[in-house]
């Protein structure tokens, strides 16, 4: 911004300097701080939404994978996780901390009594095996993998009831920055989220000049 104003005046002296700026990484990321993450977790939330929020920050799943996950891909100490691809992606199978298996049989529950009320109004409605289901009169779907739908359900509200911004995207880049930030290694962080090679996993947690100053100042001989 500087350097266009100079610029404004025919001062190119910002121009001939050839200044190179540190940046992080990868551009046009961003992460929940500590603080922001504790606050979205312990907000007040349905069921949907505290599930939904969980499985992106606490266990690093892809929209898309949040919306593939079958209520028999939940066992009592993993999940049975569908990555992206058009035609289901890689599988893979996670672990998940203390409480996971809890919260998630209470959205089981909740899943089951929203189809039972739909049912008693229409007993030949067919529900998907999907965890998170949408109803529209008589009948169960699952959300759609493409559109908008899922977040305008999760997570527009929660953003305007929280008071800062983020996205899918940003749950899952937290999940990832902050297993790094607490030393696990590269390569167990890469096959969590389900990504091919470590390079995807560097861009996701943002090396940035903090990070190597904070490095740097541990160096010694």
């Amino acid at each position: 911004m500087f350097n266009k104003f100079l610029l404004f005046f025919d001062n190119f002296t910002m121009q001939k300097m050839n200044l190179s700026w540190p940046h992080d990484r990868r551009v046009h990321v961003d992460w929940l701080d500590p603080v922001q993450a504790r606050a979205l977790l312990d907000m007040p939330k349905t069921i949907e939404e505290e599930v939904a929020v969980h499985l992106e920050l606490c266990l690093g799943l892809r929209r898309v994978e949040v919306i593939r996950l079958r209520v028999c891909d939940i066992h009592p100490n993993y999940l049975d996780v569908r990555g992206k691809g058009r035609h289901g992606g890689k599988w893979r199978s996670i672990p998940f901390p203390e409480g996971t298996y809890e919260l998630l049989q209470r959205m089981i529950a909740a899943r089951n009594s929203n189809i039972r009320r739909v049912r008693e109004l229409y007993p030949e409605a067919v529900a998907p095996d999907t965890l998170f289901i949408t109803i529209k009169g008589g009948t169960i779907e699952p959300f759609a993998e493409k559109g908008t739908g899922f977040d305008a359900r999760f997570i527009v509200p929660l953003r305007k009831r929280a008071g800062f911004q983020f996205s899918n995207h940003t749950l899952r880049r937290t999940f990832g920055r902050q297993l790094w930030k607490n030393h696990v290694e590269i390569e167990k962080i890469a096959e969590i989220m389900g990504h091919e090679s470590i390079d995807q996993t560097l861009q996701y947690i943002g090396v940035n000049m903090d990070d190597m100053s904070s490095a740097m100042s541990k160096l010694k001989y």
